[in-house]
């Protein structure tokens, strides 16, 4: 307390200045309306500049948190968009009068997920994302972007998993041409990371520069008709029957930070199915 008090006997002249300062600012401007004016004008361009500092530092910590629920709001859509390709239209008749609706398939679950590591500088490359087994998971689900797939997982522990990328020599993926439902499968020849090459199209197939390459929907890791890419050119190798089409990618995926997860609830009962029989 004694350090207090000689503390403000020792700054006595100071503090009495500062005290009538501020009297003498408060008499000026409150009764004097310019001054009035200016004053408030002055205070609320520094108050607005200040506040205006705060906001973008408090947007920058919740970008995170906003993030996340954007995210999981795309996996929404994007599971609704898929199913909905999937619903067939039917005729019922309610009344004796007949409307057209559609029935409402559910068959894929979209699990959203950000991306952790990404590598793409070797011939196997891996992508790992902080979705796992709690998330529900499992090896031989297909992961995606917004616009087009980039990888499959391969191991799931709790809370991560492990996906081969697009980018790895060993993976392949099964496609088709859009207009002509042509098949083939897309395998990544490196190390260009703008194209995927198509193989096993019979060169009596009609192909044209520009075509769009998508899923065939032949497996449980991928929906049918989620586009890849364009034909970028194609031509029958010396001593094949079929074409090795040059495919340029949509999606730049060396550049993702968040994902998609795709859950075949029909790929899961066939397991179970299989599982029953074994013998199949």
């Amino acid at each position: 307390m004694g350090n207090y008090i000689r503390f403000i006997l020792q700054n006595l002249p100071f503090i009495l200045f500062v005290i009538l300062e501020l009297i003498s600012i408060n008499l000026a401007v409150n009764y004097n309306d310019r001054r009035k004016n200016l004053f408030l004008s002055t205070s609320n361009e520094i108050t607005g500049f200040f506040q205006s500092k705060l906001g973008n530092a408090t947007a920058y910590l919740n970008l995170k948190t906003e993030n996340t629920t954007l995210s999981q709001e795309n996996a929404e859509l994007k599971k609704q968009l898929i199913n909905l390709k999937l619903s067939p239209i039917v005729e019922k008749k309610i009344d004796s009068t007949s409307i057209i609706v559609r029935d409402t398939i559910e068959r894929y679950q979209i699990i959203s997920a950000e991306i952790i590591s990404n590598s793409f500088s070797s011939l196997h490359n891996y992508i790992t994302i902080n979705a796992g087994k709690r998330q529900g998971v499992k090896p031989g689900m297909g992961v995606m972007s917004s616009n087009g797939p980039i990888g499959i997982v391969v191991n799931a522990a709790t809370n991560y998993s492990k996906v081969i990328s697009l980018y790895n020599i060993e993976t392949s993926i099964s496609a088709k041409i859009k207009h002509n439902n042509a098949l083939g499968v897309i395998k990544w020849d490196p190390y260009d990371l703008r194209f995927v090459t198509m193989r096993e199209i019979p060169r009596h197939v009609e192909l044209a520069k520009g075509d769009t390459v998508v899923t065939s929907g032949y497996s449980f890791s991928f929906p049918k008709d989620i586009p890849i890419g364009v034909v970028e050119d194609f031509n029958v190798e010396s001593g094949e029957n079929d074409f090795t089409v040059r495919v340029r990618l949509i999606e730049n995926n060396y550049q993702l930070q968040n994902c998609f997860i795709v859950k075949d609830t029909w790929g899961e009962s066939h397991q179970i199915l299989k599982n029953m029989n074994p013998s199949e």
